[in-house]
């Protein structure tokens, strides 16, 4: 160790004074010996092959992807993807993390895309990629997918009920009022990307000294025909009777 550094400085003085060229001095005094680097880069190569598990970002436009089994030693990876199985593939930084927001149009019910990852390992400033994983699909359902509810908002001073949500694989979410004879009515329909929905209270048939119930459920229209959620319980409201 201590002579390595010797020659480093020595390299160091002499690049200062011209007598030997840059990149001498960086083979030498770099990383360690050409051995060394191609032992590190071998051990690199040997890297395991990580596993690819997905989620659907909420909304319709991007797909989220990372990984659940991650590769001791690895330094980052890389995601391929294609619309088309046998390619082409396109190359995006996953990172260290292992996990990535894809960015692209998400395809329709029946459709699907392709993806894999593969490890690296830096030596130097080359990455030595190891083992890729194996090629998974992508396919969304016809229905939407883990609709839930977020929370509710009632802003008295302006007498507006604001419910919020998130859903996957969704078009529209449809909000029911329970009624006086027990049965649920459609009160709005929203587009599910907006993951809001708002109204007043203090009309559209609301009437003080009752107590009123509400459930969402999601749909996505494929082909002309609705494919439903389940239902979501959302929170109720008393509206009191004025003084």
């Amino acid at each position: 160790m201590r002579k390595k550094r010797l020659i480093s400085m020595l390299l160091a003085a002499l690049l200062v004074w011209g007598i030997v060229p840059e990149q001498a001095a960086v083979s030498v005094a770099g990383m360690g010996s050409e051995k060394e680097i191609v032992l590190e880069e071998r051990a690199a190569g040997k890297l395991e092959a990580p596993k690819i598990a997905w989620f659907t970002g909420s909304g319709r436009s991007s797909v989220k992807v990372w990984l659940y089994k991650k590769v001791k030693g690895a330094d980052g990876y890389d995601l391929y993807w294609s619309k088309n199985k046998n390619g082409p593939y396109y190359k995006v930084f996953m990172g260290k993390r292992g996990d990535k927001r894809i960015c692209i149009k998400k395809p329709q019910a029946g459709q699907s895309i392709y993806m894999y990852a593969i490890a690296y390992k830096k030596v130097g400033t080359k990455k030595i990629y190891g083992k890729k994983s194996r090629t998974a699909a992508y396919t969304p359902g016809k229905k939407p997918e883990y609709l839930r509810n977020t929370g509710m908002k009632v802003d008295k001073s302006k007498y507006m009920l604001t419910f919020t949500w998130a859903v996957d694989n969704a078009e529209k979410v449809q909000i029911e009022r329970k009624e006086d004879n027990g049965k649920y009515k459609i009160w709005m329909t929203v587009d599910a990307s907006k993951r809001k929905a708002s109204a007043s209270y203090n009309k559209n048939g609301f009437r003080r000294g009752h107590e009123y119930k509400f459930r969402m459920r999601a749909y996505n229209s494929v082909d002309g025909k609705k494919y439903y959620s389940r239902y979501v319980n959302l929170p109720g409201i008393s509206i009191g009777k004025k003084n």
